[in-house]
């Protein structure tokens, strides 16, 4: 437990430091706008938004999301518009009258070479503008913005993507080739943090129970599983399922996004379920040849033994004061155990490892580092409950216990790198971070959701009552944790290393295509 609430404190500790660092300045840029700009008109006066059609006779988009807001800053404009840019837009053709506080979809006519939408300056005459293109890209022979006597009007202020691209053109090529390996770095160093805590409690438990696991222990792996249960919850729905959903519906309808997006998450639940079915059937399969290919004189049993030591489901007898002489039929017995955990934790850990290397090569990473933690936060009650089945049922000595452990820990590492170096689409960034949602929503309702679901059969009346309020209590902590990052939370923004942070304007800025 102490081991959990370690992985969760540190979790809220990082965000706040990773929110606190947000703050200064634009650059990586992490809006979903492109633009923005503060502009001082006459009160009541009209003004036009021009969008222009390119050489080629196109626009270079067909529509876009744009933001009209009355204020005084830019900076204290910010939140409204993000939470109007992800809000119903209403969508405005070429002509319409664009109202301050709403948010627009401005739809460009094909068959003129100039779309135009009136603007009224309000009290006060200032207008902010966000929109999700860079405004330039719509200029040929007009200025985005004019007055109705045909004068340009200019932005007292303004911000965009650019800005930070710019930063990134005027860095020396040595300097770029930094910052790749620093991401490189970020995403090794991560994969190895969530091993860390594990290797931490293993020792803590071979410490104090190196002769037997004691029940007491167990109890506390249940509490610590009722907490990771929302913290994996809690993470699917809060962040990975809301991000993965942002990549995958860039450019798409509605109905063909969310298609592609529901069928990436059903088959990360689908993947989890089949590494299990897999395992299992390998394992039922060696426990079957064991019992077929060992000759009864190799067993120095008798009668009843015999036919135990054959049955695949066979359990370690407990130890006795003298050494147990270990046959081969109960070597692989035990290995019928062992064989579940350990490669049903080395494919769980890959596909975690997937997840890991997808938000560092996809998010911010401020958003890289909450996957972080949160894999921490599961992984450490589920690799101190391999560790207590692998002694406890399978007949390990601790030491060789905890080396398994951590080399199935190790593929995490694997996972991390494959994905993070697989040169892929936007869109298959935003599948395999849907794909690793339903990967989390499946660890958290088979394997962690049962200490949260099931109580003790034996335990009666208050004990049982406090059993229940504790497992309950443990999943609210674990999914409130995560609900408290949503407070200062801007969706994913990817991260292009061929540029650096905050170079998304010099490709496909927030999954924004430009032609």
């Amino acid at each position: 437990m102490a081991s959990g609430v370690f992985a969760l404190t540190l979790f809220l500790l990082c965000d706040l430091a990773l929110g606190e660092a947000g703050h200064e300045g634009h650059c990586p840029w992490t809006n979903h706008w492109e633009w923005s700009g503060m502009f001082q008109a006459q009160e009541g006066d009209w003004l036009s938004w021009n969008v222009e059609k390119g050489e080629n006779g196109e626009y270079a988009e067909d529509s876009m999301k744009m933001i009209v807001l009355a204020g005084d800053l830019l900076e204290d404009l910010e939140d409204m518009a993000e939470n109007l840019f992800h809000g119903n837009l209403t969508t405005a053709a070429s002509g319409a009258v664009l109202l301050p506080g709403a948010a627009y979809l401005l739809s460009f006519s094909k068959d003129l070479w100039l779309s135009q939408f009136k603007i009224q300056a309000p009290v006060g005459g200032k207008l902010a503008f966000f929109t999700e293109h860079l405004p330039q890209e719509f200029e040929n022979k007009l200025h985005y913005l004019k007055e109705a006597d045909g004068h340009d009007v200019e932005p007292m202020e303004e911000e965009s993507s650019m800005e930070c691209a710019e930063k990134v053109v005027d860095a020396a090529d040595a300097g770029i080739e930094r910052v790749q390996e620093k991401r490189w770095a970020e995403v090794i160093g991560a994969s190895f943090l969530t091993i860390i805590p594990s290797i931490f409690g293993i020792a803590v438990l071979a410490f104090s129970f190196s002769k037997q696991l004691s029940s007491w222990g167990k109890q506390v792996l249940l509490f610590a599983n009722s907490g990771a249960c929302g913290v994996v919850f809690a993470a699917a729905i809060f962040l990975l399922m809301p991000e993965s959903m942002e990549l995958v519906s860039a450019g798409k309808e509605e109905g063909e996004a969310a298609g592609v997006w529901g069928a990436a998450v059903i088959g990360g639940w689908f993947l989890g379920v089949l590494i299990d079915h897999s395992c299992s059937i390998v394992t039922w399969m060696w426990a079957q040849k064991s019992a077929a290919d060992v000759p009864k004189e190799e067993c120095e049993c008798h009668g009843q033994e015999v036919a135990e030591a054959r049955d695949p489901e066979i359990a370690v007898s407990p130890s006795s004061s003298q050494e147990p002489k270990i046959t081969l039929i109960e070597g692989r017995a035990q290995m019928s155990i062992a064989g579940p955990v350990i490669f049903g934790d080395m494919f769980h850990n890959l596909a975690d490892g997937f997840v890991l290397g997808a938000a560092f090569k996809s998010c911010d990473p401020s958003f890289a580092m909450k996957i972080t933690l949160v894999t921490m936060a599961h992984e450490v009650p589920q690799e101190l409950a391999d560790f207590m089945i692998l002694v406890h049922h399978a007949g390990m000595n601790w030491k060789l216990a905890a080396l398994v452990n951590f080399l199935s820990g190790c593929s995490t590492l694997v996972g991390a790198v494959i994905a993070h170096g697989m040169d892929v689409s936007g869109e298959v960034e935003g599948m395999t971070l849907a794909a690793g949602a339903g990967i989390y929503l499946y660890v958290a309702a088979t394997e962690l959701g049962p200490s949260v679901a099931h109580l003790p059969r034996l335990q009666r009346g208050s004990s049982l009552c406090k059993a229940s309020l504790a497992r309950l209590l443990a999943f609210a902590l674990g999914a409130i944790c995560i609900g408290l990052v949503l407070l200062d939370h801007k969706h994913c923004t990817p991260v292009y290393p061929s540029s650096a942070e905050g170079a998304g304007a010099a490709a496909d800025a927030g999954g924004h295509n430009h032609r």
